[in-house]
């Protein structure tokens, strides 16, 4: 079975004959798999750039159309998504592929209902199509709606034995708070096509999680995001205790500074070289909970496992000012190239209704300012320290002196949550599996309260209820 924004089949290419010559309605098959390659790559600039050229000699191209609409979702592009797509449900209201697209493009500006509803209603069109399912099981697993989510994962896996389908089970179990289950399932995330998890590639055997470990050398790979390594970080000691093996750490040199501070750590190992390295086995930091059977929240280890170093701190304490105030640290934007880079970022002016409280001495922690940001601080009574900052280890020293940190769910709030620090996570409406719907701390860090849209886009509600909550804080 296809899967939705995956694959074309020649079946959906057709040509007719006008005045005796061939023409072309529609682009070959070499073409349509360039297509799909660029956009499983998540080269959607690409996809996009190429689909447009393809036009230019198939302008009735169903397919390169929908290619150029998929795209466009994924560049922000929405209004001419928008525009292709009706323009083909214009001619066929059941094109199924059409209205599949459509819930994502409705996604994207936050419309959930009827995202939901086009995809439910592309379903009922191709019942059979397992991307369909995945699809409709995203939107549900968005909305928490996650028995509805888990069904049609299950129905992705046996129409299609789609690895977008484990993974997307093992998303649901773990937001179900199911681990057992939920993390084996997770592990399907390294069968994804277009799957970025490690930018570690090494030609290391993977260890079968039952082979000796014994005083053998295991490289422990980053992946994804800082912040994640950052939350699972915390299960290296346990592996030291329970298997003994000798360990290294491959990461980038952003987080080598604090798995530095692990003593179970035998070796960090970063930049160039990463490939002069002999290991026995290899595995992946998130997968740590997999290998290790971490099925229960008690088995977090929900202490602090980050300190400051004393003499960062007492080299950063000079920035700050004397006056006895509460100082809150704060932290608008993650990085850029996360796939729900929109929905997670805020935009700064948000925090300026915060500013009026003469209590609280703010402190930017926000690196990569934008002109418009450094302009809005400059006018402003923050102290910004971001871009001046160098590395992890010195936002823990700064991390060290604050009283709060208010972030979205970056590395900050990470940071932060592993330090023991009192953070408020802002997170979008969208489901997160690590921030289980229903609690207002983290299951992960203690001190992390988690302040979640109460609708898509609404920052507004959750900003005033940050106001409300660090007003209390004060007085406490």
């Amino acid at each position: 079975m296809k899967e939705l924004n995956q694959t074309y089949t020649l079946n959906e290419l057709s040509r007719t004959s006008i005045s005796g010559q061939l023409f072309v309605n529609e682009i070959n098959k070499e073409d349509v798999e360039n297509c799909n390659r660029l956009f499983h790559e998540s080269q959607f600039q690409a996809c996009y750039d190429f689909s447009k050229t393809l036009l230019l000699t198939t302008p009735q191209s169903r397919v390169a159309r929908l290619s150029i609409a998929k795209s466009a979702v994924k560049l922000q592009k929405t209004d001419e998504a928008f525009a292709i797509l009706f323009s083909i449900l214009a001619k066929n209201p059941k094109d199924s592929q059409a209205i599949d697209i459509l819930a994502s493009a409705y996604k994207t500006v936050n419309k959930n209902d009827k995202a939901t509803r086009s995809a439910e209603r592309a379903l009922v069109l191709d019942k059979d199509n397992a991307g369909f399912h995945v699809n409709l099981a995203l939107h549900y697993f968005d909305e928490g709606l996650l028995d509805k989510a888990l069904y049609h994962y299950e129905e992705g896996i046996r129409l299609g034995d789609l690895a977008s389908a484990y993974f997307g089970k093992g998303l649901t179990l773990l937001a179900s708070r199911q681990y057992q289950q939920g993390w084996l399932a997770y592990e399907a995330r390294f069968r994804l096509e277009s799957s970025n998890v490690s930018p570690v590639k090494l030609d290391i055997p993977y260890w079968d999680k039952t082979t000796s470990l014994d005083g053998k050398k295991l490289m422990i790979c980053w992946e994804q995001g800082l912040g994640d390594n950052i939350q699972f970080m915390r299960f290296i000691p346990l592996l030291k205790q329970k298997h003994h093996p000798k360990i290294s750490v491959a990461c980038n040199n952003a987080l080598a500074p604090l798995f530095k501070q692990i003593p179970e750590i035998d070796k960090v190992i970063h930049g160039k070289y990463l490939i002069m390295q002999e290991m026995d086995y290899q595995i992946s930091m998130l997968s740590l909970p997999y290998y290790l059977d971490i099925y229960q929240e008690t088995q977090f280890f929900n202490k602090p496992y980050i300190t400051a170093e004393s003499n960062l701190i007492e080299k950063w304490s000079s920035h700050f000012n004397k006056q006895k105030k509460l100082r809150v640290g704060f932290c608008w934007r993650g990085r850029k190239d996360y796939i729900n880079a929109m929905k997670r970022n805020i935009c700064l002016d948000d925090f300026i209704s915060l500013w009026g409280n003469p209590h609280v001495e703010f402190i930017s922690l926000q690196r990569g300012l934008t002109d418009g940001e450094k302009e809005i601080l400059h006018y402003s009574e923050v102290t910004s320290l971001g871009d001046t900052v160098g590395d992890l280890a010195d936002t823990a020293a700064v991390m060290a002196s604050l009283d709060l940190v208010i972030s979205v769910d970056t590395a900050i709030a990470h940071l932060a949550g592993a330090m023991g620090k009192p953070v408020w996570t802002l997170i979008r409406y969208e489901t997160e599996w690590r921030h289980p719907r229903g609690c207002d701390i983290s299951p992960w860090y203690p001190s992390m309260r988690l302040f979640r849209q109460a609708k898509p886009g609404d920052w507004h509600s959750v900003f005033e209820r940050v106001e409300r909550a660090l007003l209390e804080f004060n007085i406490k």
